[in-house]
């Protein structure tokens, strides 16, 4: 009691004023320390937020120098037109499940066309995705309709990006090449890309590798910083005993004699039609019974269980087959259609083929063959806005363009070549209505039945490579021909879609035919010599020597029409210009 006493007395005698002044000052105290901790908090994100950036704008460097293909479209479109549970027998064989955990290992997944390759690579791929998590997995789809995804040296490209997105500790090993290369100024060859891939694999414990449609590959053959053949041969012989490689393809006899020299049969799987019945099973049962243009038929389960009976009687192991089939069906509209088409279903892919031709009716033919002659012969697939535009530019009468004559649903550009052609998205989450929309062949077969001689004799003849690209870059021209160069290029790109496509494209078509397509020719001529708007506007938009400027061309001069000419192997055009007084001294380029 005396203590607390004396404790009380004591508070007694401090002023209140001073007790005030106490809690001010801690009250200021605390207070910067939250100030100094706030900026000690903003000092850091600062910091992170330069850092990130500074990352970012590398990442972004490097991805404009290695300019590496994009095969997530092909797995996205993969697992779009994949149905639930396909492939996943595969995921349960022995021999996958080997290869998914022994050192060292190969498989080669081979089949038919139109089996169902490329839909059993997403389904891998997706369960890599799924259950590697500490180690990396890559992959890569080589693909017919897409020239940047037919070689070794853009496979090495595509394979080494992902690696260094995936690991951090492989990224100075890149870096230190751009920077070995003028800083990204000048381009690696093949043989240095190879090899930088090897050492950045060093840097993993373990990765996992699956490279689907190898068959559509163009650089098979050669050395292994040429051929893809040898390079998988000297990947697997090398010292990284950390790889586990799947390739699937068609049983094409080069790849299959490689093969055979140094690994067994237990490597190689045949994807045979009693493999992949179920999965066939289950896409016809699906598409009879939920999808929309076949509801039809739903009070009908005995015709269902007719269509789905024929057909899985009759698919030889062949998905496109099936597909082409139900696509024919949907249009059936009621019974006695339905079975005179059951009735005469044709064989093999190339009667498929030839018949959804025949079937084209008259009036949509030549959009059809535009169409057709595009997809098979460009360098990279159609966006829906430049498919649009190529079939509304008038080539028969006043050789023109007017967007009065663009369809009002571009999605229905599909309908003019049925099962032929796909509409595939390229992106995930697209910002505006069609954005990332391309319009390409449905298959590789469709292109080998128009590029092979098994059409009849007049379709043969508008798909000979001659005649399809005289016709192409007849389109292009006619189109570039309504450009004005006066007219900011951001605003011809936005006005005009095709615009692109055409200015960067037309040359490469027509080398190939302007020696024997009069046609042709005048319209080069019209193009270089009377219309120097146009001429403007396209190497504004594209300099076909220096197209990785092409978002700065309009600020640099244009060379003459002669250099151009010469540049672009437009022998017949550059002779002309040459005997009516071109300037064979002029400066450009």
């Amino acid at each position: 009691m005396a203590a607390a006493a004396y404790a009380k007395d004591l508070l007694n005698r401090v002023p209140p004023s001073k007790v005030e002044a106490e809690r001010k000052i801690i009250d200021v105290l605390s207070s910067v320390g939250q100030c100094i901790y706030e900026l000690h908090i903003t000092t850091q994100t600062t910091s992170t937020a330069v850092q990130n950036l500074g990352i970012e704008h590398r990442q972004q460097k490097i991805s404009q120098w290695l300019r590496p293909p994009d095969s997530s479209t092909n797995y996205n479109k993969a697992l779009q037109q994949r149905h639930k549970g396909s492939g996943f027998w595969f995921l349960e064989r022995e021999d996958f499940l080997e290869w998914m955990t022994q050192q060292d290992s190969f498989l080669w997944l081979y089949g038919i066309p139109g089996c169902g390759k490329t839909i059993l690579s997403s389904t891998i791929i997706e369960h890599l995705d799924s259950t590697i998590r500490s180690q990396p997995f890559l992959y890569f789809y080589f693909d017919f309709n897409d020239t940047g995804k037919q070689t070794l040296e853009n496979m090495v490209r595509s394979l080494i990006a992902q690696l260094y997105y995936k690991r951090e500790d492989t990224r100075h090993l890149l870096d230190s090449l751009l920077s070995s290369c003028q800083d990204g100024r000048q381009q690696p060859n093949c043989d240095l890309l190879c090899e930088l891939f090897l050492h950045m694999l060093e840097k993993v414990k373990e990765v996992w590798i699956v490279l689907d449609a190898l068959d559509e590959c163009r650089t098979r053959k050669g050395p292994s910083t040429e051929g893809i053949l040898l390079w998988i041969r000297d990947l697997l012989n090398s010292n990284q005993r950390n790889v586990h490689l799947l390739v699937t393809s068609r049983p094409e006899q080069d790849i299959q004699a490689e093969f055979n020299e140094w690994t067994g049969s237990k490597s190689m799987v045949a994807i045979q039609s009693e493999l992949i019945s179920s999965d066939i099973h289950t896409y016809v049962h699906t598409r009879v019974r939920e999808g929309s243009r076949l509801k039809r038929w739903r009070s009908r389960q005995d015709v269902q269980d007719e269509i789905e009976r024929t057909l899985i009687k009759k698919a030889n192991g062949m998905f496109r087959w099936v597909a082409c089939q139900l696509d024919v069906l949907e249009n059936c509209l009621d019974y006695r259609s339905l079975q005179e088409a059951l009735a005469s279903l044709p064989k093999t892919l190339d009667e498929t083929y030839s018949r959804i031709l025949h079937n084209i009716p008259h009036e949509h033919k030549l959009n059809a063959i535009r169409i057709l002659q595009f997809l098979t012969f460009s360098e990279r697939p159609l966006t829906i806005a430049e498919a649009v535009d190529a079939v509304a530019v008038d080539t028969e009468e006043n050789l023109s363009f007017n967007p009065k004559y663009r369809m009002p649903d571009p999605l229905e550009i599909s309908q003019y070549c049925s099962s032929l052609v796909a509409v595939v998205s390229t992106e995930e989450h697209p910002n505006k209505e069609n954005e990332g929309l391309v319009l390409q062949l449905a298959h590789f077969s469709v292109k080998e039945y128009l590029t092979l001689g098994r059409l009849g004799k007049h379709n043969a003849q508008v798909f000979q490579e001659v005649a399809a690209r005289a016709s192409i870059s007849t389109v292009c021209l006619a189109y570039l021909l309504q450009l004005d160069g006066d007219v900011p290029t951001s605003i011809i790109r936005n006005t005009f879609p095709l615009a692109q496509y055409s200015a960067r494209y037309w040359m490469i078509h027509a080398a190939v035919a302007e020696g024997s397509n009069k046609t042709l020719q005048e319209f080069i001529k019209k193009f270089f010599c009377y219309n120097e708007r146009s001429y403007k506007a396209c190497y504004s938009l594209c300099k076909p020597d220096m197209p990785w400027v092409e978002e700065s061309a309009e600020r640099l001069k244009n060379p003459s029409p002669l250099y151009y000419a010469s540049f672009g192997d437009l022998i017949t055009t550059a002779k002309w210009l040459l005997d009516t007084g071109a300037d064979v001294n002029a400066q450009g380029g």
